[in-house]
């Protein structure tokens, strides 16, 4: 069982779900080795050495994530990001184009509030309360 955070305006704090967490791991892992290949084929020609030293990170690090034989964890994945001048949510999209990033919209009040009672959750969840 996975704790989360009920995040509508209906009165619960927390509910409990079964969730898959091996098979969202595979997914993410996927959506990560996918995105950096992206990356490395069409900013670096396809040359993993040259995306190790843009992002700063040692080459079998990187082969390691781009091969799928490691989980990727959120600060690699912000470390690649950054060092191709991206936001690290900007790789976990499906489907990222390197030449036609998503973008984020100006946020709404809604979104601004949701965002806070994520950021909160995460934060307790993070603590371990």
């Amino acid at each position: 069982m996975s704790r989360l955070f009920c995040l509508s305006n209906h009165d619960c704090d927390v509910v409990e779900i079964q969730t898959n967490m091996p098979y969202i791991a595979f997914v993410i892992k996927e959506i990560v080795r996918a995105n950096i290949a992206k990356l490395i084929d069409e900013l670096d020609g396809g040359v993993p050495t040259r995306a190790a030293r843009r992002c700063g990170i040692q080459q079998r690090t990187l082969d390691r994530y781009y091969k799928g034989e490691t989980q990727p964890t959120i600060e690699f994945v912000a470390t690649v990001a950054k060092g191709y001048g991206f936001e690290a949510w900007q790789l976990l999209v499906i489907g990222f184009d390197p030449a036609n990033p998503p973008m984020l919209n100006k946020q709404s009040k809604a979104e601004r509030e949701l965002y806070e009672k994520l950021k909160a959750a995460f934060t307790v969840a993070k603590n371990g309360q």
